[in-house]
């Protein structure tokens, strides 16, 4: 006979749950999308050095600056292949220069991108990218409301637990 999970596990899941599902019902915003086009910045060179990261674009531009093109942006293996095919192509972005992102206790910074294009070929365009945000964000209320049915089922199987040890 398999040994059932102890009360507090039980709980404690339930409250993990609650707190993720409080997380993505009041902060993550479904009709958010990316900044608006006329708030980017543009930049163009060519590229010294790229690779994939955890379904991320990273890449340095010839005079140093560092880029992500993120892959909640989507089709990330069309611009991971137009990057690595740019050789001496012209790479040009649209980035957001009032915000860098990076891995979780890394000092590495990022410039993430909005638009990429590589020579005269529009790679990924800023209503693409942005309409990949907001499909994104719409699965976030879905999950919170799926973790808050899940969480109360455990609280609910958690105190009938509770009733039947005291019986």
């Amino acid at each position: 006979m398999r040994r059932q999970p102890g009360l507090a596990s039980v709980f404690l899941t339930a409250i993990m749950g609650l707190a993720l599902s409080f997380f993505m019902l009041t902060k993550i915003d479904p009709d958010k999308g990316i900044p608006e086009r006329d708030r980017l910045t543009s930049a163009s060179g060519l590229v010294t050095s790229h690779e994939t990261v955890h379904h991320d674009v990273h890449f340095t531009l010839q005079d140093g600056r560092r880029f992500t093109y993120l892959g909640k942006a989507k089709a990330v293996g069309a611009v991971e292949k137009a990057i690595g095919e740019a050789h001496q192509r012209v790479v040009t972005i649209l980035y957001d220069a009032s915000n860098t992102v990076g891995p979780v206790f890394s000092k590495e910074k990022f410039f993430p991108v909005y638009e990429i294009r590589v020579g005269d070929e529009l790679v990924r365009s800023h209503q693409d990218v942005d309409q990949a945000w907001r499909r994104d964000n719409r699965l976030a209320p879905v999950l919170g409301w799926g973790f808050l049915g899940m969480s109360v089922l455990l609280l609910a199987h958690g105190a009938r637990r509770l009733r039947q040890r005291g019986a």
